[in-house]
């Protein structure tokens, strides 16, 4: 993440986060092998499965809430711990 852009952002109300999503079921993982290939990834998971879109937006909204007004320059991974 760029330095700078933390640095003069924040002091102007800007606060600059992350959100680092790990494997998540889409469509777009057909193409590469579908359940076959979240079976394999799920069982390289700490929580043992792997995400949904509902899970990485929740992880987006709740950065955009009131409640994460102190949160700021942080990299948040919604991997299922891997």
């Amino acid at each position: 993440m760029d330095q700078v852009l933390i640095v003069t952002g924040g002091g102007r109300g800007i606060r600059v986060n992350c959100v680092r999503p790990g494997t998540t079921r889409t469509d777009i993982l057909a193409p590469l092998g579908g359940d076959k290939v979240i079976a394999q990834v799920a069982a390289a998971t700490p929580l043992g499965r792997v995400g949904n879109s509902e899970e990485i937006a929740q992880a987006v909204l709740w950065l955009l809430s009131d409640k994460a007004s102190y949160v700021h320059g942080a990299i948040h991974d919604v991997s299922g711990g891997r």
